[in-house]
């Protein structure tokens, strides 16, 4: 009996130092949905990780590669339904006129270990 309450002790307390060491980083990203009114309404999706590759940097390869099936979306919803799919969360959007066409932009937030991305070395 002893023996299995030690090792639970001991279990928790090992649980317990491994999750605290581990910082959370958030990254973000936009995602800029256009109608663009020329000739006829063309809509199209385009995602946007930042100027600093390095800031949006990942171990896995596949996130930038799932973040980029976006840029084949045509309207919003579908790019809410995707990101969200995905894990990312929607932060406050905005739209704005442009020259006869639309833009909405959606902002998305998503919160990584930091044992998830490239170090910075």
């Amino acid at each position: 009996m002893k023996f299995k309450i030690i090792f639970a002790c001991l279990f928790m307390l090992i649980f317990c130092l491994k999750t605290s060491g581990q910082n959370k980083v958030d990254k973000y990203c936009s995602v800029q949905i256009s109608n663009i009114k020329v000739m006829s309404v063309k809509t199209r999706a385009t995602i946007n990780f930042g100027d600093y590759e390095s800031l949006f940097s990942f171990k896995d390869t596949t996130v930038i590669a799932k973040l980029q099936i976006v840029n084949s979306f045509t309207n919003s919803v579908d790019v809410l339904n995707y990101m969200s799919s995905i894990g990312w969360t929607v932060v406050p959007l905005t739209s704005v006129k442009y020259f006869g066409g639309d833009i909405e932009r959606l902002y998305f937030k998503k919160t990584f270990d930091s044992s998830e991305l490239l170090s910075k070395d």
